[in-house]
């Protein structure tokens, strides 16, 4: 039981470390794709589940793009993609799947106004554009203990680019 316990709050702050990275990343970098500068790009990370684990998968949001698709660039291809969301092959561990967090928890994402939902194979993008504003992703993240449905931490993302962990 401590066990499970402890594995939700330490997905809960591997969770709101990423935030932190992606906010800071969004705030002082350009995105770089094959050594160009892409500016009119954001940061993005995607948190999704395969199978009973859960991944957080660093990329980057084009926002010119015309379809709402992934699309992954290996090194050398050419930038000019149709695709929203954007994952460079090798940028991310566990063969490009991401950062893993235990499959001994379960997440929970609850958007501003609507009820709780959990994350499925499809994600969540959570997107911080240049000026630190969180444009897609905002809510509270819910970590609960898998065995007991027992809340363990909540990770608060608010519009203004602010997270707080509890």
């Amino acid at each position: 039981s401590l066990l499970g316990s402890a594995r939700a709050k330490e997905a809960a702050v591997d969770f709101d470390s990423q935030i932190s990275d992606l906010a800071s990343n969004a705030k002082s970098r350009l995105v770089v794709l094959n050594g160009e500068q892409y500016p009119s790009y954001c940061f993005c990370i995607k948190l999704y589940k395969e199978g009973k684990k859960y991944y957080i998968k660093k990329g980057y949001f084009n926002e010119s793009a015309v379809m709402y698709t992934e699309q992954t660039l290996k090194p050398g291809d050419d930038v000019s993609v149709v695709s929203k969301y954007i994952f460079v092959e090798g940028e991310n561990a566990n063969d490009d799947k991401g950062i893993g967090i235990s499959g001994k928890v379960k997440i929970k994402y609850e958007a501003p106004s609507q009820a709780e939902t959990e994350i499925t194979e499809d994600g969540i993008y959570i997107i911080f554009n240049r000026s630190g504003r969180c444009i897609s992703g905002n809510g509270v993240y819910h970590f609960y203990k898998k065995s007991n449905n027992a809340n363990i931490a909540n990770v608060t993302i608010n519009k203004n680019g602010s997270h707080q962990s509890k």
